[in-house]
């Protein structure tokens, strides 16, 4: 009877053993699992953070890019006014005002350097033209009182007259879009002069083609307000989201 005792007595330590252990097999086993959950939605959380800022970097790039676009559109088109504002004053120096002209610009050069003497240097073509500028601005001189001696430099000469626009030069491929590109990179100007301090350490810049840049530069906001809408063709960060 002791050893039956003994051997149920076992038995339930067993079975409370065995349960004990089921139970907190159980425990360990929620724990696992929920730690392998957490892990799961945890990385699903990161890669789909590294998806939405990939697809943002994406997004900002080509917004960037559109703007830049954009921008580069805007400077050819001004760029274009400015070179079709120098078209037309291609054959100025070919007008009967442009001695007169030539000796306002002379007379500025010389009050800019505030000069007794001065040098003056202009294009090869217009060596006749600047000399006689130059004896009425001599003599305007004289008859304000003024002493003013000016020398034509001789040596050295602005660069020549653009060259003829070329007939195909509308056709902005092919042939005629090469054609317009060399021309635009050989160096030229549209008239008027250097006026130079005796030892050449000082230039004043009369030339057409300076007077042309200063007033283009300084009427740019202007010219921007004429040809672009502010409220047009702007590519904002409201214009598309990372989702389209």
């Amino acid at each position: 009877q002791m050893v039956k005792f003994i051997e149920q007595e076992a038995e339930e330590k067993a079975n409370e053993i065995n349960i004990a252990a089921e139970e907190e097999f159980d425990v360990e086993k929620r724990d696992v699992v929920e730690r392998e959950k957490q892990k799961i939605r945890e990385e699903y959380e990161r890669k789909e953070s590294a998806a939405e800022k990939e697809k943002r970097i994406e997004f900002s790039t080509r917004l960037n890019a559109a703007r830049l676009r954009l921008l580069r559109a805007r400077d050819d088109a001004v760029r274009g006014i400015l070179a079709e504002a120098r078209d037309e004053l291609r054959d100025a120096s070919d007008k009967p005002e442009y001695e007169s002209l030539l000796v306002g610009l002379v007379e500025q050069g010389v009050a800019k350097l505030q000069a007794t003497e001065a040098v003056i240097r202009c294009r090869e073509v217009d060596a006749e033209k600047a000399t006689a500028a130059m004896r009425r601005a001599e003599e305007n001189a004289a008859a304000a009182g003024r002493e003013l001696k000016l020398t034509l430099d001789t040596r050295t000469h602005l660069p020549p007259p653009p060259p003829p626009p070329h007939d195909d030069d509308d056709d902005a491929s092919g042939e005629g879009g090469s054609a317009r590109a060399a021309t635009t990179d050989v160096a030229s100007c549209i008239g008027g002069v250097h006026v130079l301090s005796v030892d050449g350490k000082v230039v004043c810049d009369v030339s057409l083609d300076d007077r042309l840049r200063v007033a283009f530069e300084n009427n740019l906001p202007e010219i921007r307000g004429e040809i672009f809408d502010d409220g047009e063709d702007e590519i904002g960060d409201g214009d598309e989201s990372p989702g389209t």
